[in-house]
């Protein structure tokens, strides 16, 4: 059964564009509520905040040319799980993220699911077909945001699961650059941004826009009770990664990304990485971050770390949860008595990580680092946390976001 209509003609625009290619759909529907006069006054009243700020964005849209959310008993229910796939994806780098016209798939999705229109069916055809060409261009990230548009059974969400972590950890790891490296001579080198960003290779922080921050806070009503204030704040805008380093001061910006439990990621993100080795029917190259990976765990976190991977295999095949529900656990109870210096290290000590980082660079060969978007955080992690990676190139493909 699917959780999940036609709501627009068709159109040859979008309904919401910007002139700003590194703008997001949702960044585009926030300036336009900066420019209304009614802000979010109008839906403040409904207690659930995620409701409130998507009926402002809907109305925005509808303004915009789009049909309005469904008029029945469940509209709140709608505009919830829409504004929600619009903030994930938001979340994720912008080359990464469905575009506006692409948005209007599973809205009209949503919509047909939630008014039960005889076109249901026909509308979860087309995204799932889009669901396929997407994971066939590696588009992973996508492919996963709108499967969640779909009830299926246990072992059906655990195979897609997997495929979609196997295929993703495939493209980080083994896969090779698109077309050749540009490595200019010394006198071109204006900065490794520039030289990294002339490859194809962005480094992307997590964190918020102050801007928008104050600009979108200044929408809500003087009266609004503070609390719904803070909630209204936590959903929107809300971290996310982008390539933004370029226009602020990258330590700052990592000081900030490394506030936000950076250390939990760090640590999940590389025990993703090893189960995926440890999968693997072939030789990757990298078996040797398996025995590093559990050497580090050992001496950081005091704990038997031989335990970790079979317990995040077997609870996500055998048991209830999926592959991230069990890493969640995992990397929660590997954290319970860690210290808040190996949480939230100091701004000296990100300071002193980046510059070796950095360092590195000179000796970078780019012909090795695919194109892509890159955890810039997750990058200078490796220093941070002194964990051995091995080279430059291979710190990369394990920092790479897809």
């Amino acid at each position: 059964t699917y959780m999940l209509r036609r709501l627009l003609n068709t159109r040859s625009t979008p309904a919401v564009t910007s002139d700003d290619p590194d703008v997001s759909y949702m960044e585009g529907l926030i300036d336009r509520a900066l420019e209304s006069d009614e802000g979010l006054s109008g839906a403040i009243a409904i207690l659930d905040p995620l409701v409130s700020v998507g009926r402002l964005l809907c109305q925005l849209e509808v303004e915009a040319g789009l049909s309005p959310p469904p008029d029945t008993a469940d509209q709140d229910q709608f505009i919830r799980t829409y504004i929600k796939l619009l903030l994930d994806n938001d979340r994720q780098p912008r080359s990464l993220q469905l575009s506006a016209s692409e948005v209007e798939l599973p809205r009209a999705l949503l919509q047909s699911f939630f008014t039960r229109s005889a076109t249901m069916q026909m509308d979860a055809t087309k995204v799932l077909r889009f669901i396929e060409a997407r994971f066939a261009q590696g588009m992973f990230g996508q492919a996963r945001l709108l499967l969640q548009l779909f009830e299926t059974d246990q072992q059906t969400r655990r195979n897609n699961e997997r495929n979609l972590f196997f295929e993703e950890m495939v493209l980080r790891l083994l896969s090779s650059r698109t077309g050749p490296a540009h490595l200019p001579a010394e006198s071109e080198k204006r900065g490794f941004g520039e030289v990294l960003s002339q490859n194809g290779i962005l480094l992307n922080t997590l964190g918020q826009d102050e801007e928008r921050v104050s600009s979108w806070r200044s929408l809500l009503p003087d009266e609004l009770d503070e609390t719904m204030a803070d909630a209204v704040m936590r959903i929107v805008p809300g971290p996310r990664w982008r390539d933004h380093w370029r226009k602020g001061e990258p330590l700052e910006l990592l000081r900030r990304q490394f506030a936000i439990d950076a250390a939990k990621r760090f640590v999940r993100n590389l025990t993703l990485r090893v189960y995926f080795i440890t999968l693997y029917p072939g030789a990757t190259g990298f078996e040797y971050l398996v025995v590093n990976y559990l050497e580090w765990m050992d001496e950081r976190f005091d704990m038997v770390a031989t335990r970790i991977l079979p317990r995040l295999h077997r609870e996500s095949t055998l048991g209830e949860h999926s592959i991230e529900e069990s890493l969640s656990l995992l990397v929660e109870e590997i954290f319970e008595n860690t210290s808040l210096e190996m949480r939230r290290p100091s701004t000296e000590q990100v300071a002193t990580a980046f510059g070796a980082f950095e360092a590195g660079l000179d000796e970078i060969d780019l012909a090795e680092v695919p194109d892509g978007e890159y955890d810039l955080g997750g990058l200078v992690a490796f220093d941070l946390f002194e964990f051995p990676a091995g080279s430059l190139e291979t710190r990369f493909r394990l920092s790479r976001l897809a």
